[in-house]
């Protein structure tokens, strides 16, 4: 996994870590807008009962906290709720495949 990604040309910082972080007591992964850092759980300690599964929840994971990201960039942190952030992570994929079926 890269250790950083440009999110609107500002650098956040991409960290994996394991069950004993506090900051992710309870959830898999948190963007910590302030430190420009995103922090997430380890593949292997999501929730899953197989690899798929628990690459599916990785990914998931991954493109809700880039949404915060984006939002906090962009300067729309305040009207983005957890409900819609998880909609949007839900969506990208979804519009990723109908764009590129319009595109082709």
């Amino acid at each position: 996994m890269k250790e950083t990604v440009n999110i609107l040309g500002t650098p956040y910082t991409i960290k994996e870590d394991d069950l004993n972080n506090p900051i992710l007591s309870d959830a898999d992964g948190i963007c910590k807008m302030y430190d420009k850092e995103i922090i997430l759980r380890k593949e292997e300690y999501l929730a899953g009962n197989t690899e798929q599964g628990r690459r599916y929840r990785r990914e998931h994971v991954i493109r809700h906290e880039l949404v915060h990201a984006f939002a906090e960039e962009s300067g729309h942190n305040y009207v983005i709720n957890e409900e819609l952030t998880d909609w949007i992570a839900a969506m990208i994929p979804k519009i990723n495949e109908a764009f590129n079926r319009i595109i082709e």
